[in-house]
């Protein structure tokens, strides 16, 4: 299992975890903005302590994720009050994604409650909950909660793209998993390399190169042996070789 590093290493994962929040696509003269500062400009909110703190109400949901990730960047400590205030009136899933992690950032235990109760609230979206598990892959912290959301996802729906997403996710809830969860995990993704889904197969043998278990080596090899388009065939073959090469 793994485990969240302290000091210096505890540092860094929040710097990343950060450089990956939940910001959304803002474009400035067709170029795309990819920091904090940047985007709040965009969104024509000023930097200042009293202007980010007052953006944590504002009407645009993606500018209160913003100011609360901006106020975690700059360390302030002391806004910790007020990001819980407005994420106790919060609805929108991103904005509550970015609050948890503003939160965490500020070694506030909160955070990470929060992103945990996305996963298991059955209101959430199942894109809203792989942005919890990529978030938290980041963060280095456990996304256990989240394991069974998805795994229920997988079994109850066909839509091509909404399943990949879901099994997108996978590699990155593996190694949180207890091993009874683990063997289900990779059970469900060896029988899905025969889905009838093209789409989904190609997925699938992705995941399993990430979770990159020898074994898995064989059941892709024999499904591509299977496969009559040669697309997906030459997709199994790089993820067959992907898989030897991280031997």
């Amino acid at each position: 299992m793994k485990t969240f590093g302290k000091g210096l290493v505890g540092s860094l994962a929040c710097a990343f975890a950060l450089a990956f929040a939940v910001v959304p696509a803002v474009q400035v003269g067709g170029s795309p903005l990819t920091s904090l500062a940047d985007a709040l400009r965009a969104k024509g909110i000023d930097l200042s302590r009293p202007s980010l703190l007052a953006a944590l109400h504002n009407s645009d949901p993606a500018v209160r994720g913003l100011a609360a990730n901006k106020l975690a960047e700059n360390h302030d400590a002391e806004a910790l009050p007020a990001i819980k205030e407005a994420l106790s009136v919060e609805k929108d899933p991103r904005a509550r994604i970015n609050f948890g992690l503003a939160l965490w950032t500020l070694h506030d235990p909160g955070g990470l409650t929060v992103l945990h109760s996305i996963c298991v609230d059955r209101s959430s979206s199942i894109d809203t909950i792989v942005a919890v598990v990529q978030e938290l892959s980041i963060m280095n912290e456990s996304s256990e909660p989240c394991v069974k959301p998805i795994l229920t996802f997988l079994n109850t729906h066909n839509d091509s793209e909404s399943r990949a997403r879901s099994l997108n996710a996978l590699p990155d809830l593996y190694p949180w998993v207890t091993p009874v969860l683990a063997e289900k995990i990779l059970r469900m993704l060896l029988d899905m390399l025969s889905d009838p889904d093209p789409y989904v197969r190609m997925q699938t043998a992705q995941s399993l190169v990430q979770i990159g278990l020898p074994s898995s080596a064989g059941p892709i090899r024999a499904q591509m042996l299977r496969e009559t388009d040669p697309n997906i065939r030459d997709s199994l073959q790089t993820a067959l070789d992907m898989l030897v090469r991280k031997q």
